[in-house]
């Protein structure tokens, strides 16, 4: 192997990219841009995938992370996602976790109010009020366990 060669498959171990296109059906994949290239299918990452499973799938034009193990582009795994500019995180509170969705649904939970917020245009949370176009729910939640309870009770 040459130094050029092998200097193309490291600059390959980890590249950023774009997604070019999402394949929704068994097995879910992506195509990524990186640079000049356009990736055949790809496996994407998710948070969870065995008893517990997620689905989010990513967008075209999401910015991405590609694992590409022995610099094989491959070989990649898209991990996701980047913000930028266009499209920035959904909240920079420290105390808050929040989801924004593609129509503007939301949830968000904030630890330090113990409070978990919800919006959407259909509600079926207790205490819905209306707010424009949207439904909303709010809940506060009551003195939770706390982990030494949680694993006696197990």
């Amino acid at each position: 192997m040459d130094i050029a060669e092998l200097a193309r498959l490291i600059e390959n171990l980890i590249r950023i990219g774009t997604v070019t296109d999402v394949r929704h059906t068994q097995p879910s994949a992506v195509r990524v841009q990186s640079g000049g290239t356009v990736t055949h299918w790809l496996p994407m990452l998710q948070q969870r995938a065995d008893g517990t499973r997620t689905w989010n799938p990513p967008t075209k034009g999401e910015q991405v992370v590609l694992l590409c193990p022995s610099g094989d582009l491959s070989n990649g795994i898209a991990l996701f996602a980047i913000p930028f500019t266009a499209n920035d995180v959904s909240s920079h509170s420290t105390n808050e976790t929040v989801t924004l969705c593609a129509d503007d649904a939301l949830t968000k939970y904030d630890n330090a109010a113990g409070l978990l917020t919800g919006a959407g245009r259909e509600n079926h949370l207790p205490g819905i009020r209306h707010q424009g176009h949207q439904r909303a729910a709010s809940c506060r939640l009551l003195s939770p366990p706390s982990c030494a309870e949680s694993r006696a009770s197990a």
